[in-house]
């Protein structure tokens, strides 16, 4: 009888221990999409966050079409834009975008 008490307080522990990291990987939804707040984009957060700074130079953009390459890339990015509440998303090298 203890063993099979034993048991059942170990598996309690463990499904309660698992529940939680479940719950935690839900993400959040506007609708029916995934979505994150825009605060989550445009805070600042914590001082060990890295922060990006406007270059002293900086440089033109440079619009070019995709290569062969990135072509496939690319259409996979405007699939997942159609279908989901995304804001942007850019493929850049350099000073180039494509």
């Amino acid at each position: 009888m203890k063993e099979r008490n034993r048991k059942s307080r170990a598996l309690a522990f463990l499904l309660l221990a698992l529940a939680g990291s479940a719950y935690a990987q839900i993400l959040p939804t506007q609708e029916t999409s995934p979505s994150a707040p825009d605060a989550l984009f445009f805070d600042p957060g914590p001082a060990w966050y890295y922060k990006a700074s406007p270059s002293p130079k900086p440089r033109e953009p440079v619009y070019r079409k995709a290569t062969p390459g990135e072509e496939d890339a690319v259409s996979k990015a405007q699939a997942v834009l159609a279908n989901t509440a995304g804001k942007a998303l850019a493929l850049v090298s350099g000073n180039e975008v494509v």
